[in-house]
């Protein structure tokens, strides 16, 4: 059950309660544009599809005098909930006054291009994934504040039995995204609709539309249990089981036994309610009788269901009404009526009661199919992606080369812990006059093969005018850019709180990560970052399985994104070294992230020789028994071995922290020294991808004083040099001159600040490492 206060627990179920209230269903009003564009009627289509006659529309309708002896909940779109019909009242106003509850549709709908290396389906695209995590617990507490109190989120997944579709990744995607929505609406109060969609488009018959809900339906339970979600304040809009639009044509008895049938086999009794949606229909079929009359047959045929069994309908609600209306204040009473009886016809249905054609219709007059979808090549423009893929890759894994990361949000001298350092003003003009002269550093790109940037800094010039994209290219060096959004702090809902204060977290940034990958691209990038955190704590079991889960699929789904937009991504599941724990559980963890790691990455069509990997050094915790170079360079490397194929051309470690009596830099060049002397053959590029245990003596150096540039660079160099010589196993232990302990202090207290400058470029701004 989820971990949260009791109070939170009997408002949501207080609230699904009155949802589910006997007979009453839901007003699905979340339609983006006005819904005649969504009414499949020719003479409805013809209404101008402006915001005064969506407002006149949907205030009609929930003015309807006794609407709510029908309709609990009306579901809107964010631009209804912040909308005031013509003599200034709000909409929530009106609903709530009207007797119903107001909900909020909160996903951001999905992109065409689809996911990756999937299918296309009889949608006409590839599978998809559903936008608007990324904001979502800003959104939540916006609509709870403006008078919500339920919200919804629609994951859609096609079939195509021929094609295998929908494919395991799909329904992965759609059960642990639809979770996590659910779980932030819980944690803002708001009760969430889950609806896994099954569209009805295709020529497949009612059987395997059946044997696919059951599968996605148990998928989707599995994963509300894993992401701690309260049932009992939650409820479930499921398609029904039914034919493809083109298949063999199934009656409402078929189809109320096999729904029923597969709800039974499914649905935890805990799970107060569930509200169908209609689904899209023949072009000979009436929607709205179909979908009330099935709904009453269900109720006919089983009359003791453990849940309220109902409807969240918008079309087969709003059809006939929409047609009466079209647009013409003089039919409002009219239209009204038949809102009214259609919201009763499925109420009869709610008890078994209907009577097939006792309710007006506009039947099939009119009718026109909706907008298709379109018809994406994906992947056939991409042939030649693998050969560029690995052509990028190639490059970054040059022999002895390694990553310089200088992707920090704020100036790097506030993350080098260093009490000198952080006394350097993080004003926009030093950190351009830091970046500058690290990437203009002479014969840097002898080791450093790739540089990751922050947003900032791939769109930064230098005091001159110089871009530093022009910079770093200018110097033998490939562009790289973190892409991620940092974290919220918050957490994710009924997680434990771990050894970095907070609980465990989910990493943000894929809503536009599409766009963004787009435009690093043609400003030069060709390589991307993305960091999710894990943390240790045997004793609370960490990381949990949920926090891996997450961990691993948004990685893949940052990983796939990236390259079908030509960028080789870096995947970086980070396990943090805060902590007690051993160097064993360390090792165990990592064994454990990785090989889910590689299962979600090959579960998302990854094309591993255009990837790389930024993993963990197996350690010990900061505040656990203290292992020595030999033994994290073996429990590393043998971790490696059994997890990383061979196909993944490069590994760059992370340095991770270190306690304060050890020497950063030093040490992440010796352990990665030690690993290539002890294991001299490896299959893969073994090497370095560092940030401060590459810049910490170089900041120290400069100490933001344009006198100290050239010695400050000669450090960065020397450096960077010395990792060199770890990646051929040949680096001696104190050669290369350090700021060693000197002046060390903890980081922990600036990691608020960092991460809200992290996430300014994008426009948000929330607590999390950057």
């Amino acid at each position: 059950m989820a971990n949260l206060p009791a109070d939170v627990l009997a408002e949501l179920k207080e609230t699904a309660t009155k949802l589910c209230a006997p007979g009453k269903g839901f007003l699905a009003a979340d339609e983006s544009a006005g819904p005649w564009l969504r009414a499949g009627h020719a003479e409805a289509a013809k209404i101008p599809d402006v915001i005064e006659n969506r407002a006149a529309y949907r205030s009609m309708c929930f003015s309807t005098p006794g609407l709510s002896e029908h309709i609990s909940g009306v579901i809107l779109h964010w631009e209804t909930l912040f909308q005031d019909d013509a003599d200034g009242k709000s909409m929530v106003d009106i609903i709530t006054g009207n007797g119903m509850i107001p909900g909020i549709k909160v996903d951001k709908a999905y992109d065409k291009k689809g996911m990756w290396g999937t299918e296309v389906g009889p949608l006409g695209h590839p599978e998809v994934s559903t936008k608007g995590l990324d904001d979502l617990q800003e959104r939540c507490a916006q609509a709870y504040k403006k008078g919500a109190r339920f919200a919804k989120w629609r994951n859609v997944l096609q079939l195509d039995p021929k094609k295998g579709l929908p494919s395991n990744l799909a329904i992965m995607d759609t059960v642990h995204t639809l979770a996590r929505y659910a779980s932030i609406c819980q944690s803002e109060r708001l009760v969430p609709i889950v609806e896994p969609e099954i569209v009805p488009n295709g020529d497949h018959d009612i059987e395997y539309c059946r044997k696919m809900t059951e599968i996605v339906l148990a998928a989707q339970f599995k994963a509300l249990a894993d992401h701690h979600i309260y049932l009992e304040g939650a409820v479930l809009k499921p398609n029904m089981v039914k034919n493809g639009l083109k298949g063999p044509k199934a009656d409402a008895e078929t189809i109320a036994k096999l729904t029923v049938q597969t709800l039974l086999r499914t649905v935890p009794v805990a799970m107060p309610g569930i509200f169908f949606l209609s689904g899209e229909t023949a072009l000979n079929e009436d929607n709205e009788e179909e979908a009330t009359v099935n709904l009453s047959t269900m109720h006919k045929l089983y009359p003791n269901l453990p849940w309220h069994l109902s409807f969240s309908y918008g079309k087969a609600l709003q059809k006939t009404c929409i047609v009466t209306w079209l647009g013409k204040p003089e039919n409002k009473a009219a239209a009204q009526k038949a809102l009214k009886a259609r919201s009763n016809a499925n109420m009869d249905a709610v008890f078994g009661k209907y009577v097939k054609g006792s309710c007006a219709s506009v039947g099939t007059d009119g009718n026109v199919l909706q907008a298709a979808g379109i018809l994406w090549t994906f992947g056939l423009e991409h042939q030649s992606f693998p050969a560029a893929f690995q052509e990028t890759a190639t490059k970054l894994c040059a022999p002895g080369k390694g990553f310089l990361a200088a992707d920090e949000s704020a100036g790097p001298w506030l993350r080098a812990g260093h009490a000198e350092a952080a006394k350097i003003p993080d004003v926009i003009e030093n950190r351009a006059a830091y970046r500058s002269m690290c990437f203009s550093t002479p014969g840097l790109s002898e080791h450093i093969s790739g540089v990751i940037l922050h947003w900032e800094t791939l769109f930064q010039d230098d005091a001159d005018g110089k871009s530093m994209v022009d910079i770093i290219t200018g110097n033998g060096m490939m562009p790289g850019i973190k892409v991620d959004k940092a974290y919220d702090k918050k957490g994710m809902w009924g997680t434990e709180v771990g050894p970095l204060g907070h609980p465990e977290v989910s990493t943000k940034g894929l809503d536009d990560l599409q766009e963004r990958c787009a435009q690093a691209y043609k400003k030069g990038a060709r390589f991307a970052k993305w960091r999710n955190v894990l943390q240790l704590d045997p004793k609370k079991g960490l990381p949990s399985n949920l926090a891996i889960m997450d961990t691993v699929h948004t990685l893949a789904r940052y990983a796939s994104i990236c390259q079908s937009e030509r960028l080789v991504p870096i995947v970086e599941p980070e396990i943090v070294p805060n902590g007690d724990h051993d160097i064993e559980y360390c090792r165990k963890m990592t064994e454990i992230v990785l090989a889910a790691q590689f299962k979600a990455l090959a579960d998302h069509h990854i094309y591993l020789e255009g990837a790389v990997l930024k993993p963990n050094m197996v350690k010990n915790g900061l505040k656990g028994p203290k292992a020595d170079a030999e033994t994290i360079a073996k429990l590393t490397v043998q971790t490696l071995l059994r997890t990383v194929p061979v196909a993944m051309p490069g590994i760059f470690f992370l340095s991770g922290e270190t306690a304060l009596n050890e020497d950063n830099e030093e040490e992440a060049t010796v352990n990665l020294s030690t690993m290539h002397k002890l294991y001299p053959n490896l299959p893969w590029h073994l090497s370095f991808s560092y940030g401060k245990a590459l810049q910490k003596t170089c900041i120290v150096t400069w100490l933001g004083k344009p006198e100290n540039k050239a010695a400050a660079q000669k450090a960065l160099k020397a450096r960077s040099n010395a990792n060199m010589d770890a990646v051929f196993g040949k680096y001696v232990k104190g050669s290369c001159a350090s700021v060693g302990t000197d002046g060390n202090v903890l980081q922990a207290s600036l990691d608020v600040a960092i991460s809200e400058v992290a996430l300014a470029p994008f426009g948000v701004a929330t607590a999390g490492h950057a």
